[in-house]
């Protein structure tokens, strides 16, 4: 439990509709974006109880998976306009935080997630976004949790974002229930799911000992996170591939960030 003193939520973050139905839809899943922070306490290896945490979230059964990603140097950008595929190095917007892992926990509601991100280390060494899962469309796929396929070795996330200036949405050439089943089939998509927008995102750190919450996301961009997969795959070229399919790339943008190790 999070003593009051101790916990400062910004004004703008008062207690909100969705924290009220959140609680009526018990449990929930989360996803936590595990950001660097320039402006947070430097990093020590002492204060780093990432096994511990990630040991305790396991045990407790809230923490269904997780793992660091490589840096934002390590990043392409696939989009798709008018037909043609364009791959960009770098990630899907320039910031000056950037994402360096993430997990997915499962909460009896928000404040049980605010607790759990505001005990990761990297609530005090950087920042930790917590946006909720949004259920997928009728008729989708679901995507759920499974095995690498044999030969596919090598795993990447994908984060699937807006964009402002692609082609207008078209609910008619929106073919992501077709897109998650043959990549399912194949062995490529190992998990994934639709969040829920930025306006529900919610900020956690900790400074000084004090845990500090707001409403919005880990920086603000024109480009958003609207959801997630990660591909299990020969290599880079294949999920870049895979990721040019995905209707989002014409409607946004994929970024596409191979794993590291977390221990």
């Amino acid at each position: 439990m999070i003593p009051k003193k101790n916990r400062h939520r910004c004004p703008e973050a008062a207690l909100s509709v969705r924290q009220v139905r959140e609680r009526e839809e018990k449990p929930m899943k989360y996803m936590l974006f595990i950001c660097t922070d320039p402006e947070a306490e430097p990093y020590t290896p002492e204060g780093d109880n990432i096994r511990e945490w990630v040991a305790e979230m396991d045990a407790s059964g809230r923490r269904e998976t997780g793992n660091r990603l490589r840096p934002p140097e390590d990043a392409v950008t696939v989009r798709v306009r008018q037909g043609e595929k364009f791959v960009t190095d770098g990630p899907f917007a320039e910031t000056k935080e950037w994402i360096a892992g993430y997990d997915v926990i499962e909460c009896a509601d928000l404040d049980d997630a605010i607790r759990c991100a505001s005990q990761h280390p990297m609530a005090r060494f950087g920042r930790v976004e917590i946006r909720p899962y949004w259920s997928l469309d009728p008729g989708a796929a679901p995507t759920t949790p499974a095995g690498k396929a044999p030969g596919r070795q090598s795993l990447f996330f994908q984060f699937v974002c807006t964009d402002p200036e692609a082609e207008p949405y078209a609910a008619d050439q929106d073919n992501i229930g077709e897109w998650v089943k043959e990549m399912q089939d194949r062995g490529v998509l190992v998990t994934g799911n639709r969040l829920r927008p930025v306006e529900d995102a919610t900020l956690v750190r900790v400074r000084n000992g004090q845990v500090l919450v707001s409403d919005g996301p880990f920086a603000e961009t024109k480009e958003w996170i609207a959801g997630y997969g990660v591909l299990a795959c020969r290599d880079k070229d294949e999920a870049l591939d895979v990721s040019a399919r995905h209707p989002m790339a014409r409607f946004g943008r994929i970024e596409v960030r191979p794993f590291w190790p977390l221990f």
